[in-house]
């Protein structure tokens, strides 16, 4: 089985991302940290049922040692984030990464051991760093027992009521993940472009992140 671990939104700027999202949820968000191997850092709202808000940029005092994750290298992933901040993907949990990937047909995918601060963990990853079906494939991710960021952090009152992913293979998708992830708040539906919406409870009301 799978959990959804956390939504992310991505920017060319961290604080430029950040404000996109403390704008929108009315709350602020807690500094994440640095992840050296792909030159990008974060900041992170909590959730409920164990998930998170991830907001992900290039570290512009980084070095990357390879293609950074979820396409941020890519030219059309720059040039759309050009046009600001917004979100890009999800990312679920398997307490056995090898056997999940496997299972999806996604084995060749390297598993890379990644660190940030004192917290780490494993998460697939292409070697190119372009994520799969636009986003809309899902990021793998295993956390060492008993330990997840969202242990961490504040909770600020906001919860994810429902995630609707679109994409031209949301049927194949949806049979895909619907047997193996338990969570009636996310939902496929068929469009031409891939795209995210979240809907997350606040402490001002519903509101809208896309």
């Amino acid at each position: 089985m799978l959990a959804l671990d956390h939504l992310v939104i991505a920017a060319l700027d961290l604080d430029q991302g950040a404000a996109y999202a403390e704008n929108n949820l009315g709350v602020t968000l807690q500094s994440g940290g640095v992840h050296k191997l792909m030159a990008t850092h974060n900041k992170l709202l909590r959730l409920d049922q164990a998930a998170y808000l991830e907001v992900i940029a290039p570290d512009p005092a980084g070095h990357h040692q390879r293609p950074r994750w979820f396409s941020l290298d890519e030219p059309e992933m720059k040039d759309s984030l050009a046009k600001g901040p917004r979100l890009i993907t999800w990312v679920v949990n398997t307490t056995d990464i090898v056997a999940s990937l496997k299972h999806l047909g996604l084995d060749g995918v390297p598993i890379l051991d990644v660190s940030r601060g004192d917290l780490s963990w494993k998460i697939a990853v292409p070697e190119n760093g372009v994520m799969g079906l636009g986003g809309a494939m899902p990021t793998l991710i295993e956390w060492p027992p008993g330990v997840h960021p969202f242990q961490r952090l504040e909770d600020k009152g906001c919860a994810l009521h429902n995630l609707t992913i679109t994409h031209p293979e949301a049927a194949i998708l949806e049979r895909l993940f619907k047997p193996l992830l338990a969570d009636e708040r996310i939902s496929f539906e068929a469009g031409n472009v891939p795209s995210f919406e979240a809907e997350l409870g606040t402490p001002s009301g519903n509101r809208i992140l896309r």
